[in-house]
């Protein structure tokens, strides 16, 4: 959760910075007549990131709770990875290629890549070692 709360605060300070410049000059209302989900600029896919890792804290309390399949925490953290790059993508069309605030983001973005790539692998361990498990009941 550290790494999307940093994730967050330098898409912020991106945003800050790309407003400031005047890069952000499209007509807001004819491209969030066709973008709903971007009313907020980046911030609205910083917002999708905050989302996806709270269904992913759900899903890990499930799993715990007994009451989840690990196959949910994949999906969740895949998830994650998807709206993570999508706010990085995004971030790069709208920003100055040379933004120290850019950099930042992607050293931001690459710290969350790296957190759901563990939580996946982790979950296929847990995964695998439940089946050899189940193979040996004794």
């Amino acid at each position: 959760m550290a790494a999307i709360v940093t994730l967050v605060s330098k898409s912020r300070a991106l945003q800050e910075e790309i407003v400031a410049a005047g890069n952000d000059t499209a007509n807001p209302n004819e491209f969030y007549k066709r973008n709903h989900q971007w009313t907020e600029g980046l911030l609205s896919a910083a917002r999708a990131v905050g989302v996806a890792a709270t269904v992913l804290v759900q899903r890990a309390d499930d799993v715990v709770s007994c009451q989840g399949k690990l196959e949910y925490l994949i999906v969740a953290s895949q998830e994650i990875a998807a709206s993570t790059a999508q706010l990085f993508v995004s971030s790069r069309v709208k920003a100055d290629r040379e933004s120290p605030r850019l950099k930042e983001l992607s050293t931001a973005s690459s710290s969350v890549n790296s957190c759901t790539a563990n939580v996946v692998a982790t979950v296929k361990n847990a995964q695998i070692t439940l089946n050899e498990q189940s193979k040996y009941p004794f």
